[in-house]
């Protein structure tokens, strides 16, 4: 995150997907969808909000399943304010 903060946009994805990466073969899915929330932020910050969706909602998915209501709230918030800016969709 940290990498994504200071612009280092294509560290920052190395390491998200790294520490995805780990995170399944670990078998942390909590710790996995937080990453997978970090590529959704990552590739927004890159203009791709179609794949920021898709990987907003995959984290989204696991951490209701798990009921990690924290990080939940922290992707429908992600999800809302995409929604509401580069999607233009409203409802």
């Amino acid at each position: 995150w940290a990498h994504l903060t200071l612009g280092a946009v294509d560290s920052a994805e190395q390491y998200a997907a790294r520490a995805r990466a780990l995170a399944e073969r670990a078998g942390a899915p909590l710790v996995a969808a937080r990453a997978t929330s970090n590529q959704g932020a990552i590739a927004w910050r890159r203009g791709d909000p179609a794949t920021a969706e898709a990987l907003f909602l995959q984290a989204l998915a696991v951490q209701r399943a798990h009921g990690d209501d924290r990080e939940t709230a922290g992707s429908l918030n992600n999800l809302g304010f995409l929604y509401s800016t580069d999607l233009a969709d409203y409802a």
